[in-house]
């Protein structure tokens, strides 16, 4: 994967972020394992209610049918993680070309809720339907 989109996509997202969002997103190092990342969220630098702020940013739904909370501090820092990778660019399985999906996107016609990984549009799937 490019390093520089990589960037590219941390920069947009910290580009457009609220102040509390902005500073779980900087304490996301894209190039450090998962683990080490879970860590930085879970310290005690960040309370459950700032990480669900950038949960939100990250259009990732904090709570269940009854609105109660979905997610413990573990369970959310891990999911955060999930939705930035989400967004990098990945290599679409139809017709080769790399793609990304923006936080902003409406989700794709096929989404997947383990990796928060949308598709795009190109023509073997617009074929389809």
């Amino acid at each position: 994967m490019n390093v520089e989109s990589i960037k590219l996509v941390i920069g947009n997202l910290l580009d457009r972020a609220d102040p509390v969002s902005k500073r779980v997103l900087t304490a996301f190092k894209p190039f450090e394992t998962d683990i080490k990342n879970r860590k930085a969220l879970e310290s005690s630098s960040f309370t459950l209610n700032m990480l669900e702020t950038a949960a939100l940013f990250l259009k990732i739904d904090t709570t269940g049918e009854q609105q109660n909370r979905r997610f413990t501090k573990s369970g959310l820092a891990q999911r955060i993680i999930i939705a930035i990778k989400a967004l990098y660019p990945t290599k679409c399985s139809e017709c080769d070309s790399m793609y990304s999906i923006n936080v902003d996107d409406s989700k794709s016609l096929f989404y997947c809720h383990s990796c928060c990984k949308g598709s795009h549009w190109c023509p073997s799937i617009k074929s389809k339907f």
